[in-house]
């Protein structure tokens, strides 16, 4: 055999092995998996009954951004936020219960009704009105809510508490038909202290601000109890003024236990007036000595002393007629700091008939020597208060309330004759607080 034919032969042998069918060692098991499985129905394939332009969509091809305008977007997309976020907090900041704060309204009782006043160039606005007077309106410590009391016209004795959101709204019966001495905010406006009169005397109460339960009474050891004052320190004690077998008391009651404390007792007849500083450690007190005087007595806390304030208080005008009554000074008021007191001067008496007052104002370290006076003078009857005053919420102005029909004054912390309003009231109004600006 010659070469070219062998070459012909194993060429038609590769070729008849190559066009041979052949499958690997795993061909077996692959069709029997494949046909184990069910073919997928019709409805799984979308191109088989949507219209082709549907199911066949062109992929775009990406558009190119310089990757500085990424950046700026997303700066400003976080800018946004962020000032959208600080308007939201900036909304529902609320002041703190004690201290300074921002001014807000002034919330005021004229004719049975409660009028809002918010600045000079408003008129005050209606917020409470009907049937029955409403009085002696109040602002809780954040200023959202409001408390007052209202007297029916059924012939019924005592009042009711009543609270409501700030506009008027929302109102809610704490206490119906009570004989109320006093009453005040907590420091988180969720309860009120009252102090009740009754058959068995008086009780001091805790009540939820919204009516929800009867409320308890706390033991004070004390009766004839005459105010209360919720301590601004950590807001868990009330500070109660009463007699203790007719000696003039302040106890502290801690809401949560019920543990009574005595603070002060006074030699002196009963204390008609008390103020807590805004840091909880001390009770301004207005006392009746034993000449017939009014004397503001600084009680401290810690330590249960008590001295007088006002020994360097500047002279007054001279009397209009001999022998005159001495002067005396009473019904103190805590400016939101804590260092400054507004109080009202006695002087110039008439045969035991008629007195001279004026409110005045006076740091608590100078002991009075940096006095000054506010608002008018008045004479007024003996024996009797014609002012009632209170301090703005960031301490610059003092509102007084004159009992000459309902005159309202609005004068500079610093001293000054002020502003007479436009509008009476039939007590003093309250001054809302509000979020210092951050």
């Amino acid at each position: 055999m010659t070469t070219s034919e062998r070459l012909d032969r194993d060429l038609t042998q590769a070729l008849t092995a190559l066009a041979s069918p052949a499958y690997p060692e795993y061909f077996d098991d692959a069709l029997e998996r494949a046909t184990a499985r069910r073919q997928r129905a019709r409805w799984a394939f979308p191109e088989r009954w949507l219209p082709m332009q549907v199911t066949a969509q062109r992929v775009a091809a990406p558009m190119w951004i310089p990757v500085r305008r990424v950046v700026l977007l997303a700066l400003i997309a976080l800018l946004v936020g962020a000032l959208a976020m600080a308007g939201l907090s900036a909304s529902r900041r609320l002041p703190s219960p004690f201290g300074v704060a921002a001014n807000g309204a002034l919330i005021y009782a004229a004719g049975g009704d409660i009028f809002s006043w918010t600045s000079e160039l408003a008129e005050p606005t209606r917020i409470v009105s009907g049937t029955s007077d409403d009085a002696g309106p109040a602002y809780s410590r954040d200023g959202t809510r409001i408390g007052f009391v209202r007297v029916a016209h059924d012939g019924s004795e005592g009042v009711s508490l009543i609270t409501a959101d700030a506009d008027g709204s929302r109102p809610h019966t704490v206490l119906d038909s009570v004989d109320l001495r006093g009453w005040d905010w907590s420091p988180s406006g969720r309860d009120l202290a009252v102090v009740v009169n009754g058959a068995a005397g008086t009780r001091l109460m805790v009540v939820d601000a919204e009516g929800r339960s009867a409320g308890r009474t706390l033991e004070t050891g004390l009766t004839d109890l005459q105010d209360v004052r919720w301590r601004p320190a950590d807001g868990q004690d009330l500070i109660v003024t009463g007699t203790d077998h007719g000696i003039p008391t302040i106890v502290a009651v801690r809401v949560a236990t019920g543990e009574v404390r005595e603070l002060f007792r006074s030699n002196a007849t009963p204390i008609p007036a008390t103020a807590v500083s805004p840091d909880g450690r001390w009770v301004a007190a207005t006392v009746y000595t034993g000449h017939v005087l009014l004397v503001i007595e600084l009680v401290d806390l810690e330590s249960r002393k008590a001295d007088r304030f006002g020994g360097r208080l500047p002279d007054l005008p001279p009397p209009s007629v001999e022998g005159a009554g001495s002067p005396s000074e009473g019904f103190p008021v805590w400016s939101p700091d804590g260092r400054h007191l507004a109080f009202v001067r006695y002087w110039d008496e008439i045969d035991n008939q008629t007195i001279k007052g004026q409110v005045f104002v006076a740091s608590v370290a100078s002991d009075g020597a940096d006095a000054v006076a506010l608002g008018p003078a008045q004479r007024m009857e003996s024996g009797t208060n014609a002012f009632s005053q209170g301090y703005s919420p960031d301490g610059d102005k003092v509102v007084m309330w004159i009992d000459d029909g309902g005159t309202i004054v609005v004068a500079p912390a610093t001293g000054g004759t002020g502003e007479t309003m436009a509008w009476s009231a039939t007590e003093l109004p309250d001054w809302q607080r509000l979020a210092l600006a951050p």
